[in-house]
């Protein structure tokens, strides 16, 4: 308690300053009791740096999951609709966690057309008293950026994100440490008038969820993401076998210079357009000097999870997402030990 009492020591401070200097005239009983009244309302306005996971998860009814038996299809069309990169499996008419499924699922196993076998049993759970720590980090450990979130029985209650522990614990809290420390300062670009299928090549090379996208006078002129991408290519189911093999295992996509991306026997066919044609223009960008706290509340705002970063001069110098702030999140909370 008296260490989150440190995050209002300096509206505390001005506190026993007044009262210091109104001792003369008022009772030191009306006082104390004065100052109880007003620590008693700082601490209900206090927010919680370290909720249980139940405070922050979506809960069952509005968590997105699929069901066994189901098919490769299920996945794809799960994917485009709602954007996320892993979701909970359960089985069929029930609640009952079967393990979970991520997108990069569609690339690794193109010939496996069943669900069952697409997804992962070896799930990593988390209990609705685990706490935002927690959370934080096994997504630093394991890469992960969704948990399912289950009872005793392995019925699944929901899911919890990193996501949440941006929006719902960074964004009100005092964390008031510089994201200088935080940011990737390699970053990769790519050039407005850069081809889909090229930008994609290097979306997927770079391994990050974003690619800042610079003007021909190399000014921040926008940003794509995965999402993007998908939102304009065209699905188009193919009874062939695929000519494209994918370099690496855990690549989220498969390319080719024709504009064609493969997944199993279903093609995400991309428009011959430019990067510029598709790009978000209006940029969430970050202030270099920004607080951890400043992020967090854009994130928020704008429902974003990555924001390209910039100095004085408006030149882009990195890129600033919710894994980075969640470390920020653990060194805040490891500073406050052994209370936290």
């Amino acid at each position: 308690m008296l260490i989150s009492l440190l995050n209002y020591r300096a509206d505390l401070l001005g506190l026993f300053v007044a009262i210091n200097i109104a001792t003369h005239k008022t009772s030191k009983i009306f006082i104390f009791v004065g100052l109880r009244k007003i620590i008693r309302s700082m601490l209900i306005k206090m927010p919680e740096i370290n909720p249980p996971v139940s405070k922050i998860m979506t809960d069952i009814t509005k968590t997105v999951y699929l069901e066994i038996p189901g098919t490769r299809q299920d996945l794809l069309q799960a994917v485009r609709k709602y954007r996320y990169s892993t979701f909970p499996v359960c089985r069929a008419n029930t609640k009952i966690l079967e393990g979970i499924v991520s997108r990069n699922a569609l690339v690794t196993n193109p010939e496996e057309n069943q669900l069952s076998l697409l997804m992962s049993r070896d799930t990593i759970t988390v209990s609705k008293d685990d706490t935002a720590k927690k959370v934080a980090e096994l997504s630093i450990k394991h890469k992960i950026h969704r948990f399912p979130v289950v009872n005793d029985n392995n019925e699944l209650l929901g899911i919890v994100s990193i996501s949440d522990i941006v929006y719902k614990v960074l964004a009100l809290s005092k964390i008031n440490f510089q994201i200088t420390s935080y940011y990737d300062r390699r970053v990769a670009t790519v050039w407005e008038n850069t081809p889909l299928n090229v930008a994609l090549i290097i979306l997927n090379l770079s391994r990050q969820n974003a690619l800042p996208v610079l003007s021909s006078t190399g000014r921040l002129a926008g940003i794509v993401t995965l999402h993007d991408f998908l939102n304009v290519a065209e699905i188009i189911s193919k009874n062939e076998q695929s000519v494209i093999s994918s370099s690496g295992e855990d690549q989220s996509v498969s390319w080719e210079t024709a504009q064609v991306i493969v997944i199993g026997e279903n093609r995400l066919t991309l428009p011959n357009k430019s990067v510029k044609e598709i790009m978000i223009t209006d940029v969430i960008t970050a202030f270099i000097k920004s607080t951890v706290k400043d992020i967090a509340k854009k994130c928020r705002q704008h429902k974003i999870d990555q924001l390209p970063v910039v100095d004085a001069k408006d030149r882009l110098v990195g890129i600033i997402s919710s894994w980075h702030l969640i470390k920020a999140y653990l060194d805040y909370l490891n500073e406050l030990k052994p209370n936290n």
